[in-house]
């Protein structure tokens, strides 16, 4: 809150000689800041950049890029996954390779690691039992014989091995 004396001197408002003239410095200082032209930044210190190279010439005998093949329907992927040929005991066998991954016999055998499994997956109930008979006529044992022809398919398919099976 003001006191009442603050307000005493308030009928002395003439300023002196040595107020006016520090007004006026004042005064001259900010008019002449005002109206000074903006400064531009300094310059950095010059870096000597490289000239731009011209493009590259690519070489007439260099191989065209490969990066991207075309994609493919599944509709296309399935078709070419199609059927792999085995030659079991001198006969020729084809393994559809759909009808194989809808197969709950190797669905089974493949969670299982179960070779036979597997093999009746391959095979079909029918080939199955003729893949057994003729394993058995040349003196395989049942594992061996369902690990060999897991192999060959392996390699058929393309992949590198069968696991640990």
């Amino acid at each position: 809150m003001p006191q009442t004396d603050d307000f005493e001197d308030f009928a002395n408002t003439d300023p002196t000689e040595e107020q006016l003239e520090e007004a006026r410095r004042v005064l001259a200082k900010s008019v002449a800041a005002t109206e000074a032209p903006a400064r531009k930044p300094a310059k950095k210190a010059a870096t000597k950049k490289k000239p731009r190279k011209s493009a590259a010439t690519i070489p007439a005998n260099a191989p065209k890029p490969q990066d991207h093949k075309p994609k493919q329907s599944p509709a296309e992927k399935e078709v070419k996954a199609g059927t792999i040929n085995l030659t079991l005991f001198g006969e020729d066998v084809d393994i559809d390779q759909r009808s194989m991954l809808e197969s709950w016999d190797w669905q089974v055998g493949v969670i299982q690691k179960n070779p036979l499994q597997m093999v009746k997956g391959l095979l079909g109930q029918k080939r199955f039992s003729w893949f057994c008979l003729r394993s058995q006529a040349a003196g395989m044992s049942p594992i061996g014989a369902a690990t060999e022809l897991i192999e060959m398919f392996s390699k058929e398919a393309g992949f590198e091995s069968t696991g640990n099976s």
